[in-house]
């Protein structure tokens, strides 16, 4: 556990004298983040766009906010890509219990080329409000696509932002500036800081993204207005009213940070500060402020990597904040060696991975590589990584332009870029008033598993007790079941496998095992979080796609299917169709004794039908699943109709089971719930079907194996704009791995792109 710096003293003019009031706003900070962990979600895709009809492959990497494996958190993610009129195109869920969560999205053929938006949340993450879901554009190209001349918006907005958040009068100030077009993307501007006599104070202009700073120190009884031109429009600005106040500032130095606390006040006052990362408490001081410039130098590895947040407090209430960046140089270290320097058409291409720490101590841990043809995937690294997401964008409220820049190079230019973003853009996960004064129960739980619950009622919509609910799966890994209902008629399943192919079927009985009359209500399902106003890149963007890109895409699309096949020759067969079996019982002396489809009595108890066999079994065997008698006695009372066979081994098939089966092995078949609604044309009563929202069945991305002379013949041109997709690539205990493809057609040159996590890091390398 992370021991909490508490600072004696600020410098040797400061008397130290440590209050409740910070004792009482660090418990308030545990307690908040005790009852709000933090989860943070991004997603590795294959590439950076798309045409219509392709396969989105990705995978979910989910985490805590220390970057660990959460074993309370979340195990299913929702991923939705939704248009620019905010309508789902797609919506997809992930299921893992051991984090690592990959699946796919198919893209309609008839989709319209635009941007599209890509978000993923858990059910938990919406809590903390969308602003901290995943979010990412996703643009969408067509073979009918034409550059559109979209008329351009020259209208922009510029904020002003105070370093620590008050202007004070008569002393120097760092002032941020931000410039947004009406597109909600930053703009280059350049500006003209006047007094209120009109007489000009300096010049400035942006420096990324519509971001930049100057300092200036305001006088008494002055005001101040910025001439902001931008586009070829100019606009003024007021800035905000200089007052007496004191704040907090930050500056870095390789191993330090040093806080500045400056105040318009000459008497002594009382102020504390608190630092904190990653939803903990790293840094608390309590004295008297006697000058009216302090400093105070804290070691910077009492801090993790990632946003610390710095607040002044003055009697107990939040006066000033800063928001910096802290980089400890402790990242993965991703080494991807190819057994080549260069490869032909379809040929096998292995690759060597290998992962260490910042010391170069191999690394175990769980990755993602995707390769692209940079003939036309241009890669978005630069733009998108793990690292921007999870360590930038994920803990900073509102839209986040291009977070993984700020990552994808060492030049101080980023670091100072990151500086301005965050002196800019310092909306986060909470408030200090909301930490004290708020007591609120999280709405939404954690998910952990998939459930199902309902109600039971008779024909007056009065609750079942004591009743009991059968639960019927086309899933043979999982045992049919049953569920008690409580005095209220509920009932409850949890915990059972539910993929997207999954199908239900559930019938109600009274404690008198009676089933006339009864109806199972099932809950809806709360799941969906609201898609407010992202924004999203101006369409004519999409016209940005490479054509070649688009042209080979549906070239691949065409020829994929024809692409790994073998023609065989014609194959004449002779042959007698089999007459049906007319009664589906093998008789005594054979393998076993069995009681087909054909004559169970669809009504009667499947104990009853059991009766038919002339005997009974110690080992009991359903759907392939051993299990005791014990745990299926719903399943018995349940009618036959859930049945498709129930058998009884005879003696010479019983040695089989060994000693176990000297008393009987009895196997029964259930039927596909699906078959069973089919086949009625009257559903009996309390009988319901019900089809959830399961989890994508990730689907492994196919490279033609041109090891085979037949396949790697075939004169089908091999089109692949991803080359290989793989959603999970474990590094060993000596940190390495290697894997193995074949390249495509016309190779010229491959962009590999590994994501991932391992031992409480994140790393990403090209």
């Amino acid at each position: 556990m992370k021991k909490l710096l508490i600072c004696l003293f600020f410098v040797s003019c400061f008397k130290f004298c440590y209050t409740q009031e910070v004792n009482g706003l660090i418990h308030s900070f545990n307690e908040y983040a005790g009852s709000y962990p933090v989860e943070k979600i991004y997603l590795h895709l294959d590439k950076p766009y798309y045409a219509e009809g392709e396969i989105i492959y990705l995978r979910a990497y989910l985490t805590n906010i220390h970057l660990k494996k959460n074993v309370d958190g979340s195990r299913i993610i929702y991923v939705e890509l939704t248009d620019q009129k905010k309508h789902t195109v797609r919506r997809i869920v992930l299921h893992s219990d051991n984090n690592e969560f990959a699946g796919q999205i198919e893209l309609p053929d008839s989709l319209p080329p635009a941007n599209y938006h890509l978000r993923a949340y858990t059910n938990w993450m919406r809590n903390a409000g969308e602003a901290y879901f995943y979010h990412r554009d996703i643009a969408v190209g067509s073979s009918s696509l034409k550059a559109q001349n979209l008329s351009a918006d020259s209208d922009f907005q510029v904020d002003f932002f105070p370093e620590g958040g008050v202007l004070l009068k008569g002393m120097e100030n760092k002032v941020a500036f931000k410039v947004l077009g009406s597109d909600g993307f930053g703009k280059d501007a350049r500006g003209i800081l006047r007094d209120d006599t009109g007489k000009e104070l300096l010049q400035f202009q942006s420096e990324h993204l519509g971001m930049g700073s100057f300092v200036f120190l305001p006088e008494q009884g002055r005001t101040y207005t910025a001439s902001v031109e931008s586009g070829g429009k100019t606009k003024s600005f007021h800035l905000p009213l200089a007052e007496e106040g004191v704040t907090v500032s930050v500056t870095q130095s390789a191993d330090s940070i040093c806080l500045m606390i400056r105040s318009t006040q000459i008497q002594p006052e009382q102020i504390s500060i608190i630092g904190q990362s990653r939803h903990s408490v790293c840094y608390a001081l309590d004295g008297i402020r006697r000058k009216e410039m302090e400093q105070v130098v804290i070691p910077k590895n009492k801090f993790p990597t990632g946003i610390a947040v710095f607040t002044l407090f003055k009697e107990g209430a939040p006066v000033s904040e800063r928001l910096i960046f802290i980089d400890r140089k402790d990242g993965l270290k991703i080494e991807m060696v190819p057994d080549k320097s260069e490869y032909g058409d379809r040929e096998k291409i292995r690759l060597a991975i290998k992962v260490t720490d910042e010391t170069g101590k191999p690394v175990e841990g769980s990755f993602s590589l995707s390769v692209t043809d940079n003939k036309v995937v241009s890669p978005s690294i630069d733009v998108h990584n793990i690292k921007g997401s999870l360590l930038l964008d994920a803990d900073l409220k509102g839209y986040i332009e291009n977070a993984g820049w700020y990552f994808a190079g060492d030049e101080a230019e980023r670091m100072e870029a990151l500086d301005l973003l965050l002196s800019t853009q310092g909306w986060r996960r909470f408030s200090w008033q909301e930490i004290t004064t708020t007591h609120l129960k999280p709405v939404y739980p954690v998910e952990k598993e998939f459930q199902l619950t309902g109600k039971l009622i008779n024909m007056l919509g009065k609750p079942i007790k004591e009743g009991s609910v059968i639960l019927f799966s086309n899933n043979k890994s999982m045992i049919p079941d049953a569920a008690k209902t409580d005095a209220g008629g509920r009932f409850g399943f949890i915990g059972f496998d539910c993929p997207d192919t999954a199908f239900f079927v559930l019938q109600g009985r009274n404690k008198r095992n009676n089933r006339t009359f009864l109806d199972v209500k099932i809950d809806s399902t709360d799941n969906h979080a609201q898609l407010n106003v992202i924004p999203l890149s101006p369409v004519s963007h999409s016209a940005a796609l490479p054509l070649s890109y688009i042209k080979q895409a549906g070239q691949h699309r065409k020829f994929e299917k024809s692409m790994w096949t073998i023609n065989l020759p014609n194959v004449e067969v002779k042959g007698k169709k089999m007459e049906e079996a007319k009664e589906d019982k093998i008789r005594q002396w054979m393998f076993s004794y069995k009681v087909g489809r054909n004559e169970l009595n669809n009504r009667m108890p499947l104990k009853y039908e059991l009766r038919k066999l002339p005997g009974d079994g110690a080992v009991w065997i359903v759907d392939g699943v051993e299990i005791d008698k014990e745990s299926i006695k719903d399943m018995l009372e349940a009618p036959a109709l859930y049945i498709e066979s129930i058998e009884l081994v005879s003696k010479p098939g019983l040695s089989l089971w060994g000693a176990r089966g000297q008393n009987g092995v009895v196997i029964i078949k259930t039927r596909n719930p699906l078959d069973i609604i089919q086949s009625l044309e009257i559903a009996p009563p309390g009988l319901v079907s019900y089809k959830p929202e399961g989890y994508c069945v990730r689907k492994e991305f196919y490279v033609p194996a041109y090891d085979d002379p037949k396949i790697k013949g075939n004169s089908t041109p091999d089109l692949r704009t991803t080359i290989y997709w793989n959603p999970v690539v474990k590094t060993d205990s000596e940190g390495k791995a290697t894997v193995e493809f074949f390249s495509a057609d016309a190779v010229t040159s491959y962009s590999y792109i590994l994501e991932g996590m391992g031992e409480n890091r994140i790393g990403y390398a090209r």
